[in-house]
């Protein structure tokens, strides 16, 4: 009788474990039971689609750590460096630290590189948990002005050729925003409408596991 009351008891507490597993990730993730299928069961295919709204605010976030960039490096790398978890984590944030230390390490000239871009973003492959998503940038108009650290003073423009790059985003629960997880891929520019427009497919992406799809 005991026994049997012990086992009741253990399983009275999985569920309401489970219970409160399950209202913690819908109070994280509120989309979660908005997100839809697409493509399902189909190689390569098939992928998790957040709701508008979402999608939107990974573009948001994502163009805000653009424009922080822009707006920080004129003024030096320490002011850049100073609220990069605001907009990258993970690997991401590790590597553009470990950049920044090492220039700022340097005894020669030092220089800053500002990249200015016209940006059209499209937003895939979310994870089954709806906290990662696929960000593909195709950049156009790409000019890449150089400065002298000290006097600020731009001492070369180069104009690059267009280019898509893919980002893997998390979603920071703590803080509520998307950030930059990872670099992915930098593809060609004869990719971009298709990157944008098409077929995700044809791209023969390099995703991460756990993208949402399946392969």
């Amino acid at each position: 009788m005991i026994w049997a009351l012990f086992i009741i008891g253990l399983i009275v507490i999985a569920i309401v474990l489970g219970f409160l597993a399950a209202s913690s990730q819908s109070e994280l993730t509120p989309w979660l039971d908005k997100m839809r299928r697409a493509n399902p069961g189909q190689r390569h295919k098939s992928e998790w689609i957040a709701p508008t709204e979402v999608i939107d605010q990974v573009v948001q976030h994502y163009l805000e750590g653009v424009q922080y960039a822009i707006n920080t490096l004129p003024k030096g790398y320490v002011s850049y460096a100073r609220d990069l978890d605001k907009y990258m984590t993970g690997a991401f944030l590790r590597n553009q630290r470990t950049t920044i230390d090492a220039r700022l390490r340097q005894d020669t000239l030092r220089l800053i590189d500002i990249l200015r871009a016209d940006h059209r973003v499209r937003v895939r492959y979310f994870a089954d948990d709806g906290l990662a998503c696929i960000l593909l940038d195709y950049q156009t108009e790409r000019r890449l002005a150089t400065y002298h650290y000290w006097s600020k003073r731009r001492v070369h423009t180069q104009h690059l050729e267009d280019t898509v790059i893919v980002y893997r985003m998390e979603y920071d629960t703590h803080v509520r925003r998307w950030k930059i997880a990872e670099y992915i891929q930098e593809l060609p520019a004869h990719y971009g409408p298709l990157a944008i427009d098409g077929p995700l497919d044809k791209l023969h992406l390099t995703l991460p596991p756990h993208s949402g799809r399946d392969d």
